[in-house]
């Protein structure tokens, strides 16, 4: 088939038309598959030889019967050739022999007169990817596999994650307290007692601080051991709480000894001058740790000795209740 020249604008005046006819008619082709898989792309070529000093162009429609056009890339034009192409892409969705329709190409020269040439149709034949008589012979496909899901994959990896970093933190955490945990207190026993008050005495104390912390141990020391005889908890009582726990044995020990033979010192392990000596020995401590006095390294001393002889002789004393209550069980 040949291609098809006509003017754009009807009953053009014949002087126009005698020029154009003049010209040599542009020529344009349309080059097509001879087949072309239903539902696949297709690419179709449109071609013209566009005269000198004119402007070709092309509008492509959205359709072309059956075809849909998908995409329209224009082809860059190589060095002085008039030839201009176009890249039609087509996609079938009707099986069978398919005519293309003419498609419109507009020509303007350097006159400014316009005419339509149109290039000869074509034809497809349109197949189905399957035929229905292989169909039946293909085997079924399998159960399709995506694979592992990421997201359950990256949330199982993240739950791991946090599991030890929490693991990790908790270890740290156990370790810090372990650590700031104090040592476990040895027995209590009027020689643990005596040793620490007397290493206490034995060390200066070159500035306030350090007496006070001296005599802060010398307190601990001292209630420490004066809970065997009151039988108190007195490292966790105030010098209030403590006097007031040896004036509970002095009662008891005076109705023991009003109902009984024996004497006050023998049911008494705090009787006689040892329950003043212990009163004024807790009121000095006070007024160092609460009070503000810081004595010298002297009084210090002189305190020390007498917590110590304190302790030897209520420990005595103690120990000859007891003994005594064994006898007469």
């Amino acid at each position: 088939m040949t291609t098809r020249v006509e003017p754009e604008t009807p009953g053009a005046g014949h002087a126009d038309l005698a020029a154009s006819r003049a010209q040599a008619p542009p020529h344009a082709n349309l080059v097509a598959p001879m087949t072309c898989e239903m539902g696949a792309h297709c690419r179709v070529s449109l071609q013209v030889d566009c005269p000198a000093e004119a402007r070709c162009a092309f509008d492509p429609p959205g359709r072309l019967g059956p075809f849909e056009v998908s995409q329209v890339t224009e082809a860059p034009q190589q060095g002085n050739t008039r030839t201009r192409e176009w890249h039609l892409t087509l996609v079938a969705f009707e099986p069978g022999p398919i005519d293309l329709p003419e498609l419109a190409i507009r020509v303007v020269d350097a006159a400014g007169s316009a005419r339509v040439v149109r290039a000869p149709p074509a034809r497809i034949d349109v197949v189905l990817v399957a035929a229905p008589a292989d169909a039946a012979l293909r085997p079924d496909a399998g159960p399709f596999d995506p694979g592992p899901d990421v997201r359950v994959v990256a949330g199982v990896a993240l739950g791991l994650a946090l599991t030890i970093a929490i693991g990790f933190v908790a270890w740290r955490a156990w370790r810090r307290q372990a650590a700031r945990r104090p040592p476990p207190s040895p027995p209590v026993s009027a020689e643990s007692a005596i040793a620490v008050i007397r290493a206490l005495a034995a060390e200066p104390a070159r500035t306030p601080d350090a007496t006070l912390a001296a005599y802060r141990g010398l307190s601990d020391a001292l209630r420490r051991y004066l809970g065997l005889p009151l039988d108190v908890p007195a490292i966790a009582l105030t010098s209030t709480e403590i006097l007031s726990a040896i004036d509970d044995v002095r009662r008891r020990g005076h109705e023991r000894a009003a109902g009984s033979s024996d004497t006050l010192a023998a049911v008494d392990p705090i009787a006689g001058h040892c329950h003043e000596r212990t009163r004024t020995l807790l009121v000095h401590v006070d007024e160092v740790k609460f009070g503000g006095a810081r004595p010298a390294d002297p009084i210090r001393a002189d305190a020390s000795q007498r917590a110590v002889a304190l302790i030897e002789e209520l420990e005595r004393t103690r120990l000859s209740t007891q003994e005594g209550s064994g006898d007469v069980a």
